[in-house]
């Protein structure tokens, strides 16, 4: 068995302030959820485990089964968020 290390504390600082960002964004919508390093279950051998995505209406309550609406990757001081039809956006972000 083997495991991926935690990610560096200032990954984790650039991805609170996007997780915090999209949280403050959706207002109250009870479909909606904004997640951290949640397990997304492509198909039964391919789970990836996003930094922060944005799911709306998931039938499942242990991990992802739908692609997300948006998932954020955040790696060496930038951010890169994707859609269904690729990536979207790349920024530089300080932590």
């Amino acid at each position: 068995m083997a495991m991926t290390p935690s990610p560096i504390i200032k990954h984790q600082a650039i991805a609170a302030k996007v997780l915090n960002e999209l949280m403050n964004s959706i207002g109250n919508c009870e479909k909606c959820l904004i997640l951290a390093e949640e397990d997304w279950k492509i198909s039964d051998n391919t789970v990836v485990k996003p930094d922060i995505v944005f799911i709306c209406d998931e039938p499942n309550d242990k991990y992802i089964t739908k692609a997300p609406e948006i998932w954020i990757a955040c790696d060496n001081g930038k951010t890169n968020i994707f859609t269904h039809e690729g990536e979207i956006k790349q920024s530089k972000l300080a932590a």
